[in-house]
């Protein structure tokens, strides 16, 4: 059975990213530097849905390129 995005407890990084409109790789770094709170489950991390709401309301920092 699947359960709705929106009844689940956690979301999967595609499922952050999507809803973020950004993409993988940014959210992956945003988490990096712990701009972006997770849950670390073994080799999978998941997001609580408040997080994602608190990083649409105030927005993430600009990451420069490490060039």
């Amino acid at each position: 059975m699947t359960v709705p995005v929106s009844r689940r407890l956690l979301l999967s990084r595609e499922e952050a990213a999507k809803q973020l409109g950004i993409g993988i790789r940014t959210l992956d770094a945003h988490i990096k530097l712990g701009n972006i709170a997770h849950v670390p489950m073994g080799r999978l991390i998941k997001l609580h849905p408040q997080e994602l709401q608190r990083v649409a309301d105030e927005g993430l920092p600009i990451l420069c390129p490490s060039r």
